[in-house]
């Protein structure tokens, strides 16, 4: 495996693990705390960069992607798509 799919996968788990513990915490927090809104925004801010920003290093990491982004209760950001497109593409070619 070359050293550019290992440094993508490297990103990929890093922002895949800031994303799960935003949530974590978010989840951790009772109804109504004064840190709620906060610990949302840290969550969507870390959902949105681990889609739009940190390319899939592989099939999975693509799936994983996608599944996040139907978790959201709101149509699918242009900026999603493109990024699905362009990480499917790069896939493609490179395992041709």
């Amino acid at each position: 495996m070359d050293d550019n799919i290992l440094n993508q996968r490297a990103a990929f788990e890093a922002a895949h693990q800031a994303y799960t513990d935003a949530f974590a915490h978010f989840e951790a927090l009772p109804l109504g705390d004064d840190r709620e809104n906060a610990a949302l925004d840290k969550w969507v801010a870390a959902m949105d960069h681990l889609i739009e920003n940190v390319p899939a290093p592989d099939g999975e990491a693509l799936a994983i992607k996608i599944e996040l982004a139907a978790t959201r209760d709101i149509p699918m950001y242009d900026e999603w798509i493109a990024a699905f497109a362009a990480d499917a593409r790069r896939l493609t070619e490179r395992d041709q």
